[in-house]
């Protein structure tokens, strides 16, 4: 009798940990490695969506050209004080407008102050070009496509091509620039140049990145 006791004690407490290290981990930040994310996950990939995106051009951009990231100061994933973008990829941009407007989206203002960070990249990199929500139609993820998959975009690219130190998908092409540039892996492959602090006004933010920020 004591013994069918305790089995179903140790039944209850192995449950109450399991469910506790569940709430722990949909709670931990995306600051782990993006390897060790995705070596716990299925190899196996949606193949739609695989084979649309080798549809996708092959762009190549080269070392130390630049690119802007908009934030505010206290972004969640970015660290204004040692100048760091943290997490496991980034949204960035080749125009100083298109990334200013994202430090002042709705809800932002709470977060501290406006920025624009001017970044570099490292290396010469081979990128995907093509319209992200074209793929929509054939992800696996529904609704919930325009967060799943930046989050795993850089499975996906690295099926296409292979080992890179970092994959990048080029968005939005408009008078030469990139308004939307994911990339994966993105300290590997980026350097941060300078951190700008933008005045409150939007629209005065993005003179004064045009004459200041370039």
């Amino acid at each position: 009798m004591l013994g069918s006791i305790k089995k179903l004690l140790d039944k209850i407490f192995v449950k109450k940990a399991n469910v506790e290290n569940f709430e722990k981990d949909k709670h931990t930040s995306d600051n782990t490695s993006i390897e060790e994310d995705y070596q716990e996950e299925p190899e196996e990939l949606h193949a739609p969506l695989l084979s649309e995106l080798k549809k996708f051009n092959v762009v190549k951009r080269t070392k130390d050209q630049i690119i802007y990231h908009g934030s505010r100061e206290f972004s969640p994933d970015t660290n204004f004080e040692n100048r760091e973008l943290l997490g496991t990829r980034k949204w960035l941009s080749d125009d100083q407008a298109y990334a200013v407007s994202y430090a002042f989206r709705d809800g932002h203002a709470e977060l501290g102050r406006p920025l624009l960070w001017k970044c570099r990249f490292k290396a010469n990199i081979e990128c995907l070009q093509g319209g992200q929500f074209a793929l929509s139609q054939y992800s696996p993820w529904g609704s919930g496509f325009p967060w799943q998959f930046p989050n795993n975009f850089y499975k996906y690219a690295k099926k296409v091509q292979g080992e890179q130190q970092s994959y990048v998908l080029l968005d939005h092409l408009e008078n030469d620039k990139y308004g939307e540039i994911l990339v994966a892996l993105h300290n590997q492959l980026i350097e941060i140049v300078e951190v700008f602090v933008l005045p409150d006004d939007k629209d005065e933010a993005i003179k004064y990145a045009a004459a200041e920020c370039v």
